[in-house]
């Protein structure tokens, strides 16, 4: 059983931001990129397995930036996270359609009615779109993403 303990960062800086938030950039990126590369393999993908890679890698973007944060959410479905990150950025009205579809799809908070449906192979590429644009927030490119993250998670006011 693993115990809370006090991040090596914090404990040489207690104002220093805890450094699991690029871990969970990092994931983001790999739930991604399997997406993008999955989607073009479907032999070995099914479009549910390609539903929750997509649906992981949006998440763990989104929680990457909260932690960055320091401020976590209370819900745990997408839109619920992309209605959370409306506290630091400006959100499209077609991301949370997409997220809302998304969320549709696995209804599984009750265990008396648990409801999936498979998504087309367009909602799929619709849905990687999304993810890209979620991924690429205020980047200009995913090279950007990786030398200069802090830049863009202090930056008020992004837009996706």
């Amino acid at each position: 059983m693993q115990s809370l303990s006090v991040l090596p960062e914090i404990q040489e800086n207690p104002f220093a931001k805890p450094l699991e938030w690029r871990k969970y950039f990092s994931e983001g990126d790999q739930f991604l990129h399997l997406a993008e590369k999955g989607i073009h393999n479907p032999q070995k993908f099914s479009p549910e397995t390609l539903y929750n890679v997509v649906a992981m890698g949006i998440e763990k973007h989104l929680m990457a930036l909260f932690l960055y944060k320091n401020n976590l959410p209370e819900g745990h479905t997408l839109t619920s996270l992309l209605s959370y990150g409306e506290k630091y950025l400006t959100i499209d009205g077609d991301i949370f359609r997409t997220l809302a579809y998304m969320d549709s799809l696995q209804e599984i908070c009750s265990l008396d009615d648990i409801h999936r449906k498979t998504p087309t192979a367009a909602e799929l590429a619709m849905m990687i779109k999304v993810a890209v644009r979620i991924q690429r927030t205020r980047l200009d490119c995913a090279s950007v993403a990786r030398h200069n993250l802090n830049r863009w998670l202090d930056e008020p006011g992004g837009r996706i």
